[in-house]
């Protein structure tokens, strides 16, 4: 299945962010491979230590890559974890409930570090 189509990039918040960062890459004619090389990295490492943790399988499941298209450039983030029993990709859930309590873990772990990374790239970039 395409990553775009994953239930995750339903959450307003991610959404929104990719969408800014699109925006301001196309704006500027740029793709900025190197800077955004390291914002991919960041939301990785951020995300994957923020992540809601019971077996794991959320957390082995994210993937943060820069996309190299001139048409759709920016970071391509996204989770997927799927319930054995029923099948259900629990990872958009986790992603947006905050009324969630976990041991290990967050709401928002793709969104934060998303945000706080673009921010810092803007910044960078003088933008």
């Amino acid at each position: 299945m395409r990553r775009d189509r994953f239930k995750i990039n339903n959450a307003t918040g991610l959404r929104e962010i990719k969408q800014d960062l699109r925006d301001m890459l196309k704006e500027k004619h740029t793709l900025a491979l190197d800077a955004l090389e390291e914002v991919a990295d960041y939301i990785y490492q951020e995300a994957f230590a923020r992540v809601p943790v019971k077996t794991g399988e959320l957390q082995d499941s994210i993937q943060v890559d820069v996309s190299r298209s001139p048409r759709y450039p920016g970071i391509i983030a996204t989770a997927e974890a799927h319930n054995p029993n029923t099948g259900y990709d629990y990872a958009f859930i986790q992603e947006v409930n905050e009324s969630y309590h976990h041991d290990i873990g967050q709401a928002h772990y793709l969104e934060e570090p998303f945000r706080e990374a673009v921010q810092a790239f803007f910044a960078k970039m003088g933008w």
